[in-house]
């Protein structure tokens, strides 16, 4: 058995795993770009124990009052200056625009989204994919 092209074959399957996972990240954020958007308030916010941030949020669509939490990506680093940032940015009792799923409104975020991180996913799971099939056709 040749271990370097076992090698190579498991990178480049690494990286086309990774490069749709960063597909499939970007097209939610493109979808959820395109919901309508509503004003809403902060209703709470404060330092969780994680190092991540409690931040709750009130807005209404329909005359229906929904009630949210900020969701942060699953790969997001826990860190006091992340926790910092955000909690300035969204103080309690401050205005915020909500963007919400028209079809279940209360499936909702505020934010923009990092769309230069859903781009390096994308570029650094094309970049292993390539190289481990150049390699291995080589």
């Amino acid at each position: 058995m040749n271990y370097y092209s076992l090698i190579l074959a498991l990178l480049s399957l690494a990286g086309f795993a990774v490069m749709i996972w960063g597909i499939i990240g970007w097209l939610q954020t493109k979808k959820q770009r395109a919901w309508p958007n509503t004003q809403g308030s902060i209703t709470h916010a404060s330092a969780g124990d994680d190092l991540l941030p409690d931040i709750r949020y009130r807005y209404q669509v329909s005359g229906k009052e929904y009630n949210n939490q900020l969701r942060l990506p699953s790969a997001t680093e826990p860190s006091e200056e992340l926790n910092q940032s955000l909690l300035k940015r969204y103080p309690a009792g401050s205005p915020v625009d909500v963007r919400y799923d028209p079809d279940t409104p209360d499936n909702a975020s505020i934010g923009e989204g990092d769309h230069a991180a859903d781009w390096l996913i994308i570029a650094i799971g094309l970049l292993g994919f390539l190289f481990g099939t150049y390699a291995l056709l080589r």
